[in-house]
C-alpha cells in the first residue's frame, strides 16, 4: 500500500498547489518582536487551503509512521485528521449549496482568531450539517458512527490503558517503544492508514469544488475511486486498531 499513498499524495499535492495559487498569498503583519505571515482577506478558499495543508501534511507523518510501526502515533494524527476533514467538507458544502448557517461565522471566527481559547462551535453541529447537507440517507446512523470513531481515537489521544497495552509484547511482557512492523496490530494500523489516505482524495475534491475547479474535481474523485477499489481489495473492514468493529 506504501506505494498507493505516494500516488495519493501526490495527486492531492498537485490540487492544493493549484488552489495556493489560486488565492492572494499572505502576508507579513507586525507580531510581538518580529512579523508573521496572515491572510489578510480571511476568505473561506484561504481557510480551505490552510486546512487541505495540515491534511495532507499528517498523511505525509502516517506515511512515516505506518513504514515505521508507530501505530499509536498514527492513531493520534487520525484522530485529527477526523476532524480536519469534517471542517473541508463543513466549509464546502456550505459554499456550493449555498447553506452557509451561523455556525460556519462562528467556525470561521474562531479559525482565524490569533488567541486561543475554547470555540462557539459543536463538534457535534458540524458533523450532523456535512451529513445532512453531504446526502446521507441515514443520518442518525451516520451521526453515531462519526462519534464512536471520535471516541475510539480519542483513547490514542488521551492514552488510555486499553489503547497503550497493544504495545505489550513478549515473554515476559515488556513494552516495545520504537515500533511494531509486523503482525496483526501494525497490519490493521496500516489498513486503518488506507482509509485515512481515500478521504483526504476526498478533502482535496471538495476543496477544488470550492474553487469552482471541476478539472481538479474530476481528477480527485477518479483517483478516489482507484484509490478505493485497491482498499477494499486488500480489506473487509477499517475498524480502528485495539477495538472491536
Amino acid at each position: 500500500m506504501i506505494e498507493a499513498f505516494r500516488q495519493a499524495l501526490s495527486v492531492m499535492e498537485d490540487t492544493f498547489r493549484a488552489m495556493e495559487r489560486a488565492v492572494p498569498p499572505p502576508g507579513p503583519v507586525p507580531y510581538q518582536n518580529g512579523y508573521m505571515l496572515v491572510y489578510k482577506e480571511q476568505s473561506v478558499q484561504q481557510a480551505l487551503v490552510m486546512k487541505l495543508a495540515r491534511q495532507i501534511s499528517g498523511l505525509y507523518a502516517i506515511d512515516v509512521l505506518v513504514r515505521t510501526g508507530l501505530g499509536q502515533e498514527q492513531a493520534v494524527i487520525q484522530r485529527t485528521l477526523d476532524d480536519i476533514g469534517e471542517d473541508i467538507i463543513f466549509l464546502s458544502l456550505g459554499l456550493n449549496r449555498q447553506e452557509w448557517t451561523p455556525n460556519h461565522e462562528k467556525y470561521l471566527a474562531h479559525f482565524w482568531s490569533q488567541e486561543a481559547g475554547p470555540s462557539t462551535y459543536k463538534r457535534d453541529a458540524i458533523r450532523s450539517y456535512v451529513n445532512r447537507v453531504g446526502g446521507q440517507k441515514d443520518t442518525f446512523t451516520a451521526n453515531q458512527n462519526g462519534k464512536r470513531l471520535y471516541q475510539n481515537y480519542s483513547a490514542f489521544v488521551h492514552a488510555t490503558s486499553f489503547a497503550i497495552m497493544e504495545t505489550c509484547r513478549g515473554d515476559p511482557p515488556l513494552y516495545v517503544l520504537s515500533g511494531i512492523i509486523e503482525g496483526s496490530i501494525h497490519d490493521q494500523h496500516a489498513r486503518d492508514a488506507g482509509n485515512y489516505f481515500y478521504r483526504g482524495l476526498i478533502s482535496s475534491a471538495f476543496v477544488a469544488s470550492a474553487f469552482k475547479d471541476k478539472a481538479r474535481w474530476d481528477e480527485c474523485f477518479e483517483a478516489a475511486s482507484a484509490f478505493k477499489l485497491l482498499l477494499d481489495s486488500r480489506t473487509s473492514g477499517l475498524a480502528p486498531a485495539g477495538t472491536k468493529g
